[in-house]
């Protein structure tokens, strides 16, 4: 488990951090390096995201699954969903708001007048998506479901004070040769 880790560690690193220096502009990559790259890469990431969460759902986390379950994300984790909807929209417009375009100057400038507004507004936006149609529409359905599939009932019958059961509660039980039986 330790050595899947080391790998998926490994490989994310090398996918974040491989293209460092030509991206710096210290090293030439050939055409078939940067194809590599760029079709690698992805699968790569794919894979080393797929084991933290094979391994958190399967116990073997750690700290990393510590971190994840914490309760700080949970508000966050209900909205993602509709922030990954909403985001383009928001992307769409902080561009467009200016009337020339975009050049960089730093990388906090960057954060500060784009990312972060991005982020904010997404999130915002998420939240009143959710309001307006997630949480109603999961809440028909949930009515919709118990008036279609009703939750069974108690399967244990049903005894009074003096212990005589007066009630005669059908229950449905599958033996294990597969013959399905029904009990009074």
């Amino acid at each position: 488990i330790s050595s899947a880790w080391a790998i998926a560690t490994a490989v994310a690193l090398a996918c974040l951090f491989g293209p460092y220096h030509y991206i710096k502009g210290d090293d030439n990559w050939s055409e078939f390096t940067r194809a590599s790259y760029n079709n690698f890469s992805r699968i790569g990431w794919s894979l080393a995201v797929s084991w933290v969460i094979i391994a958190n759902h399967l116990g073997w986390g750690g700290p990393v699954a510590t971190f994840m379950d914490h309760p700080l994300w949970k508000p966050l984790g209900r909205l993602s969903y509709c922030g990954y909807i909403v985001h383009f929209f928001v992307i769409t417009y902080i561009f467009n708001i200016d009337d020339r375009p975009y050049h960089y100057v730093s990388i906090w400038g960057t954060y500060v007048y784009r990312v972060i507004p991005v982020v904010v507004m997404s999130y915002g936006f998420a939240f009143v998506w959710s309001c307006l149609f997630e949480v109603p529409i999961v809440k028909l359905e949930k009515i919709l479901i118990e008036n279609i599939m009703p939750a069974k009932k108690d399967e244990k019958p049903k005894f009074y004070a003096d212990g005589k059961n007066r009630e005669r509660i059908y229950a449905y039980e599958m033996p294990q040769d597969g013959n399905y039986q029904m009990k009074l």
